[in-house]
C-alpha cells in the first residue's frame, strides 16, 4: 500500500488540474504512449485556453509555496497526484520539474484569450 502520510500537507482534491496532468497523463503505462515527459506535458497544455492555463500555473504556485522538501514533494506528486513518473534526481528535482511545467504553461498562455473546457 502507498505511503499517503506525506500527502497530508496537501489537500490533493484542491489541485484538480495537477491531478489530471500527473494522474491521467503519467499513468503506469505512460511511456508506452510517449516516452518523452516534456512532450507529454506540452501535449496536455497545448489545447487549453489562457484561463485554464492560468489556473494550472496558480496550482503549481500553491504547491511550490508550501516549500515542501524534495522527498515530500515527490510523494505528493506520485501518491497524491497519481504520477508514475518523476525526474531522475541526478538530472533535476521535483521542484525544478514543477517550475519547468509552470514555464511551459506560461509560454502556452501567451497570446491566448479564448475559453474552453478542461477537467472537472
Amino acid at each position: 500500500m502507498a505511503d499517503m502520510s506525506a500527502t497530508s500537507a496537501v489537500a490533493v482534491a484542491d489541485f484538480p488540474w495537477l491531478r489530471q496532468l500527473f494522474g491521467a497523463n503519467f499513468h503506469q503505462d505512460w511511456a508506452e504512449d510517449d516516452d518523452d515527459a516534456q512532450h507529454v506535458v506540452r501535449e496536455y497544455l497545448r489545447g487549453f485556453p489562457a484561463d485554464y492555463l492560468s489556473t494550472i500555473i496558480e496550482e503549481i504556485d500553491r504547491v511550490l509555496s508550501l516549500h515542501l522538501d524534495e522527498p515530500t514533494l515527490a510523494k505528493v506528486i506520485t501518491f497524491g497526484f497519481g504520477s508514475s513518473y518523476g525526474p531522475e534526481p541526478s538530472e533535476k528535482s521535483y521542484t525544478a520539474w514543477l517550475e519547468e511545467i509552470r514555464s511551459e504553461a506560461g509560454g502556452e498562455m501567451e497570446g491566448r484569450g479564448r475559453t474552453g473546457v478542461g477537467p472537472a
